[in-house]
């Protein structure tokens, strides 16, 4: 039957095969934490832990599924399933949260697939393009970086660090990296590091996200990718869309 596949990893290669293999497979997929509250409430049937971590889960009735995967122990659980699930669930993603109350929106394969569609004609994605996971997949913005230039035949560049480091920028130069995607509050950190690495990059297209940029800081912007030849995109966030508008 159909089951509910957690995964508690973010940007990691283990992470996201399951999540594709989970879809591929006609299952359903929820990016949540592995903890005793979410697995009482949620009860999957398949936990994905993050790189390292994992234990603890037999304790709360999960049994290792079968030999590790990509050096992560799928869990499975020991118990009867919860119930039968919706046909077209896909995907479980949360909320920001703002009204100080998390809730989980509960997204079709047919609204998953098409948003998917959607943001790759906006944007212009081919199969030229390289996109790094600058944003935690778990989240609307982030896991829509991954989808369209997984549906365009892109290059995606895995990597779990702060999209301010200097460490990801310099891999950023080195991967070829043709886009950047970040929050408000990142383009605002902004520094004359960050500048240059960009002159030195292959980066063509930025978008934002998450909040309201601001005209003065989206015009910068504007100006340094005018340079290259570049383009500045604004969207919207909002998960209960399945991803941006």
């Amino acid at each position: 039957g159909k089951a509910l596949v957690l995964c508690a990893g973010d940007r990691d290669l283990p992470t996201l095969l399951a999540y594709l293999a989970t879809l591929r497979l006609g299952h359903a997929v929820a990016f949540l934490p592995a903890s005793h509250e979410i697995l009482s409430a949620y009860q999957p049937e398949f936990v994905v832990p993050a790189p390292g971590s994992g234990t603890g889960l037999t304790d709360l009735g999960y049994r290792p599924a079968g030999e590790p995967i990509a050096g992560t122990t799928v869990f499975q659980r020991t118990s009867q399933p919860a119930g039968e699930i919706y046909r077209d669930l896909a995907l479980l993603l949360g909320t920001s949260g703002s009204t100080g109350s998390p809730k989980t929106v509960r997204l079709s394969y047919s609204g998953l697939a098409g948003n998917t569609a959607a943001v790759l004609r906006a944007l212009c994605i081919t199969a030229a393009e390289c996109s790094p996971t600058t944003l935690p997949v778990t989240h609307a913005y982030g896991l829509s970086v991954l989808n369209s230039p997984l549906l365009a035949g892109a290059g995606v560049v895995l990597g779990d660090r702060s999209p301010l480091s200097l460490a990801t920028w310099d891999r950023l130069v080195r991967s070829g990296a043709t886009s950047f995607a970040a929050v408000p509050t990142t383009y605002a950190a902004f520094g004359p590091a960050h500048v240059s690495l960009m002159g030195r990059s292959k980066i063509r297209t930025m978008t934002q996200s998450g909040a309201r940029l601001g005209d003065d800081r989206t015009m910068r912007l504007v100006r340094m990718m005018d340079e290259t030849g570049g383009r500045v995109l604004g969207t919207y966030g909002q998960t209960e869309a399945t991803s941006r508008i």
